[in-house]
């Protein structure tokens, strides 16, 4: 509620496995796929499991809000994660701002990839449209940015404020119809609101295998691709005005790579050391 702790993104595709993530192991967000590109009840239960787990390993306790939609099942068996239902009545707090400020900071990281394109008319255009994984590594840079006090105004603009003893509590304001309408606001704790969600478990529906997606499959990178890369992100920030916390996180970058290589060259002279000896048929 506060904005302090953000969670990593929970990005749902059409493909289950995109040429462009094919030599991928690391994302820094939550992938998932449907054929339709929506949340489903399956998905969620998979996602909301694996926070439980995280949580629990951790030592806490959380309360998490979520819209009270078909996609969203109560699930049996959560042991540090509890789930909240919004009533109709309520906005939730991502809708109060949260979503239109990550996706304008979104477009803020897109727009200047094809206005290059305009400005080098000679370059290939394919090298302008985005894949999944430029759209994701694009929107996890962009959850990054976006600021503690938007989303603890969001959540405050919504109704969560918290009391004297620390609970926290939802306004929400009622209405009569008519010409004598008046206004009631009342104040509800998050037991209250739970209280009031009537949601039942259901059946989850099982996805379909997706085929492939189509288009350009990322090549391995070469440790000395990446060392190369490192060497000239560098030199390009320092023949530019720069701080030297860029210039240090290129150094850690490089550093690890370097016993990332050492360690690859003792497994290899290790294998060749130990490689069995092949004996000439035409000398028994």
């Amino acid at each position: 509620m506060g904005g302090s702790q953000k969670l990593p993104l929970l990005i749902i595709g059409k493909f289950e496995r995109p040429r462009c993530m094919k030599n991928i192991k690391t994302l820094p967000v939550t992938y998932k796929a449907n054929k339709k590109a929506w949340m489903t009840g399956k998905i969620f239960e998979e996602w909301l499991r694996k926070l439980d787990r995280k949580f629990l390993l951790r030592g806490r306790s959380i309360a998490l809000i979520v819209d009270d939609c078909s996609d969203h099942p109560l699930l049996d068996g959560l042991r540090a994660v509890r789930l909240i239902f919004l009533p109709p009545i309520m906005l939730q707090p991502c809708d109060q701002g949260i979503i239109q400020n990550l996706k304008y900071l979104y477009r803020k990281r897109v727009l200047p990839r094809f206005i290059a394109l305009f400005d080098d008319s000679g370059s290939d255009d394919a090298h302008y449209k985005l894949t999944v994984l430029d759209a994701i590594n694009y929107a996890a840079a962009s959850w990054e940015k976006v600021k503690q006090e938007t989303i603890a105004n969001c959540f405050r603009k919504a109704g969560f404020t918290k009391v004297n003893d620390g609970e926290v509590v939802t306004t929400t304001t009622t209405s009569s119809d008519g010409p004598s309408a008046t206004a009631e606001t009342k104040h509800l704790s998050l037991r209250e609101i739970a209280a009031q969600s009537e949601k039942t478990p259901f059946e989850l529906e099982e996805d379909e295998d997706e085929d492939i997606e189509s288009g350009k499959e990322q090549a391995i990178v070469s440790n000395n691709e990446a060392e190369s890369a490192i060497s000239t992100l560098r030199l390009y920030r320092q023949q530019h005005e720069t701080s030297s916390e860029d210039l240090t996180l290129l150094n850690n970058m490089e550093r690890r790579l370097s016993k990332i290589m050492t360690t690859a060259k003792k497994a290899v002279r290790h294998q060749v050391f130990f490689k069995p000896i092949q004996k000439d048929s035409h000398q028994m």
